[in-house]
């Protein structure tokens, strides 16, 4: 005897869930793809004893914190132009890291798919060149630090056993100073999306119908 109240209510709460994702505003989400390759690599070709950690998960957890400073928003804002700024990059980027890999994505959404890629493209770089930068101003303070400790020594020091593992040292820090490739690579560069993450009109009009189901149950119980 209830079932047009309940049909009533599926229908009004399903057609307003279909009209009301149909009036957002369309968001498109583009993805750009990150390797972070492990530091001991470098380490290995410039001839140093590598030890491997026991648990990776605190350099994962760097690699992320480092991905999202806010410098790199402000950079990637600046070299868009656009009349983009800071703020707007950091709410539409995003940086995830895909478990148990060493593989990080780094999302962008925006209203236009194109902007969208070029976002994440962009943000992508940003992150490259600061890690390479980093590594590059490690390596030589580090041997800055090797030279200053070497020209401390004496000459009959230096041409000892302990001049010589500074020397050795000294060279491989060049080397690891001299490597021009970061340790994180675009893998994957964003393509334009060819359809809007939001709304998800097919999502929510479902979602609108269950709950229209619900209401109209209710509502017969209750009369």
């Amino acid at each position: 005897h209830r079932a047009p109240v309940i049909v009533l209510c599926v229908v009004l709460t399903g057609a307003a869930a279909f009209a009301a994702s149909k009036q957002q505003r369309k968001q498109y989400t583009a993805s750009a793809g990150l390797y972070y390759r492990s530091s001991q690599q470098d380490q290995e070709a410039a001839g140093l004893q590598v030890i491997a950690p026991a648990n990776p998960q605190p350099e994962t957890d760097t690699n992320l914190k480092l991905a999202t400073l806010p410098r790199i928003a402000v950079q990637t804002a600046t070299a868009l132009g656009q009349r983009l700024t800071a703020a707007s990059i950091r709410s539409a980027v995003s940086v995830s890291q895909q478990s148990d890999t060493n593989l990080a994505t780094v999302s962008a959404t925006w209203t236009s798919p194109s902007l969208a890629a070029t976002i994440a493209n962009a943000y992508a770089r940003q992150v490259i060149a600061s890690n390479r930068r980093s590594d590059q101003n490690y390596y030589a303070d580090a041997l800055e630090a090797v030279n200053l400790q070497l020209k401390a020594l004496t000459r009959v020091q230096q041409s000892g056993v302990q001049g010589a593992d500074l020397r050795d040292r000294a060279n491989s820090l060049q080397v690891l100073s001299h490597l021009q490739s970061s340790d994180v690579q675009l893998v994957q560069p964003a393509s334009v999306p060819t359809s809007p993450s939001s709304p998800e009109v097919s999502r929510n009009t479902a979602l609108g119908l269950v709950l229209g189901l619900l209401l109209g149950l209710g509502f017969a119980f209750l009369l």
